[in-house]
Parts: structure tokens; C-alpha cells; sequence
């Protein structure tokens, strides 16, 4: 029987179990196959998985399917639909989904079921609030934006556009983190031509804008690969113009934007720049923009001109303030250099090294870092061995590590037993640092057998910390809560020396080797901890290491520390970024919280809900998600108390949809967030797919209005659904299942189609 007839005839349950066998990057790729029934059933599989790396190739399958429902509607049957629906449902509410994850699931099930979701204008000053949100907080502020970013409609993009020109003009202290340089990352791949080309525009006429140089130019990289060869074309003069300046700054600025336009041009583009470049390297003010014009032009540019050019580069290892900028250049110019010539080319620049590196194996290893990727693996072989046997050497370059083949990193881990049992402490705490470098490549017997050498052999004080981080790092590969397997009974015949070094947090990862003496002693330890005068820094290191204390804590135990945890958390005076850390850690605790401390979690939340600081606010809402989630009898408390914030409000709706599709919710009025219009939907074979309006779905007589929720103003829903929808649900999953198994088993079915490419991951 061929693979093809087996997988075309076999039913949906077996290869369900089969592809439940597969990892979920290789169930990604087969959701892109042509083949319609594997790839439905990979689908299935894939979105049936709850790890975090599963969970991250869902959230890259929802974000292209909700960038083109259209084009994911098509050729797929109502009932494949319908079974895709449940699983996404599921998958939904998990405690690691994102919010990005949550809403573009919705928006796919919304498609399924023949509505489409359209923020309000009346959101968009709360979503843009955080662009004045310093760098501190920059990566939690586009968050959000990037959830609603496909719920934008091309005019609103222009307006949130020019929202952030005007910030890019207007604020003294932006930078490379600012949030105007994350919402415009967020913004770029969603972006028209037009846009691209307007914005790109504005960057160029303002080049001698002081303030908003530095952002401008960096956020110019993110547009460039937008750029067809036409439209790079008529930009190209403007910046020949502003090359010529007599402003060097306004030099240095049109410099770093030909950096950014670099992987645009052809080799006889770039080399008409480089006497221009050569000229400017002599100016202190222009060298760095140069250097990094050079480095961007290096992948484009012939072995004899980048030969020319490394001299040049190298005369700038000298100067401090741009060496690392040379570094980098010279790199860019090592992979495309033969590698004779780059041997010849590269040692005046360690003899540099070696004027600023003392000792000599310090300059050796930054000379390595540098060139490494450009030497094929029998140089960098020979290389690493000559360094392992450098007795003041202290680290292997993780770009030689990387590069090594299996087989050569073997003959490697061959050495290391004889480096461990030297009698020089230097030779061993190299084989030690070797060891942990390495860790994630060796396997779980390399890692019992160096760990129970390092018990045997390791005893000297200079190298009792490396000893204990790999018998650490090791341990962790074998089941804590079986403490007989031979490493353990090891580290514990030479507990009393070892069990001294280590941490508090070490102490608790050893947790079921640990006497019911230590164990007190250690819950000792983190109640003085949690109520010490460090404040909130302290509790935050504590929760970590509760969580692993939790197989030997008994309840009263646990409640004690975890009441002293929210009297901590109750105290106005802790500092907020310290309160975000410790909501964050919580998370993962509430399963063990019982009633009354869930309520009293809850209200720390609703405290932290209302603050204007974005960590606090945005980590709050999560943890509000995932207690409503456990009992949606917290949802009244919690979402009455979301600000006219947009993290707060999209977290908390999202919440509220997934309640009113289960029929359980409490229904809560909350602010306008969404508009929406009815559609009209045809009963085609794709399900109701009209999706150029936003719809509800009549299904068996029942209503479901889950648009309304996201995208109605206050709420009326009858809260008779409930037992309605959850019997339709009984009735879709067996029809659906059947449908699908029917549907799929036709092995004549030439309706296919193709993920879009922009899901490469």
C-alpha cells in the first residue's frame, strides 16, 4: 500500500494519532501542503498540543490566516471548518495564549461563523496613548497594538501614521527603544506602497531633524525591504543630494539611511558610493555612519574590493570610541574573502588585539569571534583545539561552538574526562566551562556520566562554582521527584560541602533530596526574605522559589508564604516594576490557590488594573484573564474595573468573548471598543464566508452574537444561550467530526490550497 492511498483512505481518528507523534514544527510545515485532507488533519493536530513551541507556530498559523480570511476560507468544507473552530476555541483559552494569540483566533473563528471584526475610530487614541510611553516600557506598549493591527482599516493606518510623525518631531528623549519605534515595527508588514513610500519621504526631508534622527534612521531599515526597484529609484537622487550637504551630521545621517537602502542596490549601485565613502572616513564626525555603509554594502562587493577596503577598516581598531563598528565591518568583509587571503589580511588586526588584551588569549579569543564564520570547520577545529589547551583561557567562542558538526563536537567531549581529572585547577574549570557552554548539545548519558566525574573529581574552591552551575544545569534532565537515580545519590554522599554553596533558589531546585530539617530551614529563610527591608525585590526571587518547593509543601506551608507574598504586594509603597515581576510569577501558582486566596489575589489585581504604569496594567490584565478563566465568577469584580486603557480593555473582552461562547458568562457592561455592521451571509459551501461586512450567525434557530461582545457598545445578550449553545456544540462536534471524516476520505478531491508565503517561521 503506497503512503499516498494510506493517508487519502485511512481514517481521521488513526491519522490523527499519528500525526499526534509528530513535533510541531514538522505539523507547521504539513499545515502548509497542498494537500487539502493532510493538511486539515496536521491542522488538528497541531492546535490539539498545549507546550510553549506548539504554542508559537499556532500563533504564527492564526496571525496569516487572520491577515487573509478570504484566502484561508477558501476550499474548505463547513464541517472541517466547524471541528477547526472547537480546536481553536480550546487552544484559546490556555494560560500561555497572547493576547495577539487570542484575538486573532477569535477573528478566524469570526470568519468561520461569518462576521469580521473593525476597530472603532473611537479606539484609536487609546491604542496609540502608549506612544508616549518611554523605552522602559516600550516593549509592553506595542503589545496591543500588534493584537488590534489586522482589525485596521488602511484610513485608520493613516491616521495612527501621523500620529507618529508627530511624536517623531515633537519628543525630546526618543531612541532606539522608544514605543514610536515599536508601534512602527508593528505597522510596517500591514503597510500599502503608498504609505511605505510617503513615510520613507518624511525620514529624508527631515535628516537634520536633531531629535529625531536616531529613531527615524533605525526605523528607516524596517521600510526599505518594502521598496520595489521603481520606487527605490526615484528616492536614490534625494539622497545623493543629501549626501553632498555641507552639514556633516546631515552627512552622517544620509549615510546610515544608505545603509539601510544597501540590500536594495546592485554592485555597480553600491560601488558608485565608494569613493564617496572612502573620502568620508577621514571626517571623526562621518567614520562610524561609513563603517556601517561598508558593512551593509559587504555582501554585494567583490573579494578584490573588499581586499582593498579591509586595510582602511582596520586603521580604525585604534580608535575607541567606533572600534566595535570596525569589528562588525570587518566580519561583514571576512565571509567574503577566500580564506588564505583573510588569514594573511587578519593577523595585523591581532597584533591591534593584542596592544589592548592582556593576556595574549583574551586578544586571541576576540580575533576568533571575529573571524570564525568565515573559516570552514577543519580551522575552526584545529583552532578550538589549541585554545582548550591554553591553560589561561576561560571561555570557548560560542561562534566556534555553533559551527562545529556533531562529529567534531564528539571528538571534542572525548577530551574533556582527561581535562576534568588533571591535577591543574585551571585545566579543569576550562573543561568545566566547556561543559556548561555545550550542555544543550550532549545527551542526557554525556550529562550523567560528566556529572557523576565532577561529584568524583571536582573539589578544589576555585572551581566549586562551575562544578555546582553543570551539576545544576545536569540535574535538571532527571526527574527531581526521584531522587535514587545514581547523580543524585552522588551529590548527596557530598552533600554537606556541596548544599553550602549553594543559593537559595539552587537550594529549592534540590527539593526532594532535601532533609525535613533543611526544608524548614528554608521556609524560614524565604518568610525573612518576603518581609525583609529589601522590599518587593526580595518577594519577587521568593516566588520562583515556592514554585519549585510546591512537591514538598504542605498546605498550611505554602499558605503561609503566599499570604506574605499579597501582604507584600497590598503595600503601597513597593516600587511598581518590582509589583509587575511578582504578578507575572503568580500566574503560574494559581492552580494551587484555594478560594479565599484566589479572592484575595484577585483583589491585589483589580488595584493594579487602575494604574497608569503599562508593565503593571498589562501584566495585571493577564492575570485577570487567567482567573476568569478559572471561574468566571471573578469576571463582575475584574472587568468593571478596566480603565480606558487599550491593554486593559482588548484583555478583557477577549475574556468576555470566549465566556459568552461557552454560555457561562456574567454579562458586564464595558466601553465601546468595536463598531460593527450586520452582513449578509450566503449558505455557501465554505460556511457563511461574506466577509466584507461583520455579521452574526443564525445556527438551528440560535443566535450566536459573539461580535457583539468585541465590537458592540453596551451589552444585551439573553442569557438563555447558555444551554442552547452548549447542546449546539454537542450536535456541531458530532456532525462535525462525521462531515470531516467524509469529506476527507475522498482521495479524488482536488480542491487545494496554499498557505500564504509570509508564514515562513
Amino acid at each position: 500500500m503506497s503512503g499516498d492511498y494510506f493517508f487519502n483512505q485511512a481514517p481521521v481518528e488513526i491519522l490523527l494519532k499519528i500525526y499526534a507523534e509528530l513535533s510541531s514544527e514538522d505539523l507547521y510545515k504539513k499545515c502548509r501542503l497542498i494537500n487539502r485532507r493532510q493538511r486539515k488533519i496536521a491542522e488538528l493536530a497541531l492546535f490539539a498540543k498545549r507546550d510553549d513551541e506548539s504554542i508559537r507556530y499556532q500563533e504564527a498559523l492564526l496571525e496569516a490566516w487572520a491577515a487573509d480570511l478570504i484566502g484561508f476560507m477558501k476550499g474548505r468544507d463547513e464541517a472541517s471548518l466547524m471541528t477547526l473552530a472547537q480546536e481553536i476555541f480550546k487552544s484559546i483559552k490556555t494560560p500561555q495564549a497572547t493576547p495577539k494569540y487570542r484575538l486573532h483566533g477569535l477573528m478566524v473563528i469570526g470568519a468561520i461563523k461569518g462576521f469580521n471584526f473593525t476597530l472603532a475610530d473611537s479606539m484609536i487614541p487609546k491604542i496609540t496613548a502608549n506612544l508616549k510611553r518611554g523605552s522602559l516600557s516600550s516593549w509592553q506598549s506595542a503589545k496591543c497594538f500588534s493584537a488590534l493591527i489586522l482589525a485596521l482599516s488602511e484610513r485608520q493606518v493613516d491616521k495612527i501614521m501621523t500620529l507618529l510623525q508627530r511624536e517623531m518631531m515633537l519628543r525630546q528623549d526618543l531612541d532606539d527603544d522608544s514605543a514610536v519605534k515599536q508601534h512602527l515595527r508593528v505597522l510596517v508588514p500591514h503597510l500599502t506602497s503608498t504609505q511605505v513610500i510617503r513615510f520613507i519621504r518624511f525620514i529624508l526631508a527631515n535628516l537634520n531633524h536633531e531629535v529625531s534622527n536616531k529613531v527615524m534612521l533605525q526605523s528607516l531599515a524596517l521600510f526599505v525591504p518594502r521598496l520595489g526597484k521603481d520606487q527605490l529609484a526615484k528616492l536614490i537622487p534625494i539622497l545623493f543630494e543629501k549626501l553632498n550637504s555641507t552639514d556633516e551630521n546631515e552627512v552622517a545621517a544620509s549615510l546610515e539611511c544608505l545603509a539601510a537602502f544597501a540590500p536594495q542596490l546592485n554592485e555597480s549601485g553600491i560601488e558608485a558610493f565608494i569613493p564617496l565613502l572612502r573620502e568620508r572616513i577621514n571626517s571623526e564626525t562621518m567614520r562610524r555612519a561609513v563603517l556601517l555603509c561598508l558593512t551593509a554594502f559587504a555582501p554585494k562587493l567583490g573579494e578584490i574590493r573588499l581586499i582593498e577596503l579591509f586595510p582602511v577598516v582596520c586603521e580604525c581598531l585604534d580608535n575607541s570610541p567606533i572600534q566595535f563598528s570596525a569589528e562588525r565591518c570587518l566580519a561583514a568583509f571576512a565571509l567574503r574573502i577566500n580564506e588564505k587571503k583573510l588569514t594573511e589580511l587578519s593577523l595585523p588586526v591581532l597584533s591591534i588585539f593584542k596592544r589592548y588584551y592582556n593576556p595574549s588569549s583574551l586578544a586571541e579569543f576576540k580575533w576568533v569571534t571575529i573571524f570564525a564564520p568565515a573559516f570552514n570547520e577543519a580551522k575552526l577545529f584545529e583552532l578550538t583545539l589549541s585554545f582548550t589547551h591554553v591553560q589561561d583561557w576561560v571561555q570557548i567562542p560560542t561562534s566556534i561552538e555553533s559551527q562545529l558538526s556533531e562529529k567534531k563536537l564528539q571528538e571534542l567531549v572525548a577530551e574533556i574526562p582527561e581535562k576534568l581529572t588533571s591535577q591543574n585547577e585551571v585545566i579543569q574549570l576550562n573543561a568545566l566551562f566547556w561543559l556548561l557552554q555545550i550542555g544543550p548539545r550532549l545527551t542526557k548519558a554525556q550529562k550523567l556520566k560528566f556529572g557523576l566525574l565532577i561529584c568524583d573529581r571536582i573539589s578544589g574552591s576555585r572551581t566549586a562554582n562551575a562544578a555546582k552551575n553543570c551539576l545544576i544545569q545536569y540535574v535538571r534532565e532527571f526527574n527531581p521527584l526521584q531522587p535514587n537515580s545514581l547523580l543524585f545519590i552522588k551529590i548527596r554522599e557530598k552533600w554537606d560541602s556541596f548544599y553550602g554553596a549553594l543559593s537559595l533558589y539552587q537550594k529549592t531546585i534540590f527539593a526532594s533530596m532535601l532533609t525535613e530539617t533543611e526544608l524548614i530551614e528554608i521556609i524560614s529563610t524565604l518568610s525573612r526574605e518576603i518581609n525583609g527591608l529589601n522590599g518587593l525585590g526580595s518577594t519577587v526571587n521568593t516566588i520562583p522559589c515556592i514554585k519549585n518547593l510546591l512537591p514538598r509543601l504542605a498546605n498550611d506551608q505554602f499558605g503561609s508564604l503566599i499570604s506574605l507574598v499579597f501582604a507584600k504586594l497590598k503595600d503601597k509603597n513597593q516600587a511598581g516594576t518590582y509589583i509587575a515581576h511578582a504578578l507575572e510569577e503568580l500566574i503560574d501558582l494559581l492552580p494551587k490557590l484555594n478560594e479565599t486566596q484566589l479572592q484575595e489575589l484577585a483583589q491585589i489585581v483589580v488595584e493594579n488594573l487602575k494604574e497608569e504604569e503599562v508593565d503593571r496594567r498589562y501584566v495585571a490584565t493577564k492575570l485577570a484573564c487567567q482567573l476568569i478563566i478559572s471561574n468566571q465568577n471573578f469576571a463582575p469584580l475584574l472587568v468593571k474595573n478596566v480603565q480606558n486603557h487599550a491593554e486593559n480593555a482588548l484583555l478583557m473582552v477577549m475574556t468576555k468573548i470566549l465566556s459568552e461562547i461557552e454560555g457561562k458568562a456574567t454579562i458586564v457592561n464595558t466601553n465601546e471598543i468595536m463598531s460593527y455592521k450586520e452582513a449578509e451571509c450566503e449558505n455557501d459551501s465554505a460556511g457563511c464566508a461574506n466577509l466584507n461586512g461583520i455579521g452574526l450567525l443564525t445556527s438551528g434557530g440560535v443566535t450566536v452574537i459573539i461580535g457583539a461582545i468585541v465590537i458592540g457598545a453596551p451589552l444585551s445578550i439573553s442569557l438563555s444561550l447558555g444551554l442552547s449553545l452548549i447542546a449546539l456544540g454537542l450536535v456541531m462536534l458530532v456532525v462535525g467530526v462525521v462531515y470531516l471524516t467524509n469529506a476527507c476520505s475522498n482521495p479524488n478531491d482536488e480542491n487545494t490550497v496554499e498557505l500564504p508565503a509570509r508564514l515562513s517561521y
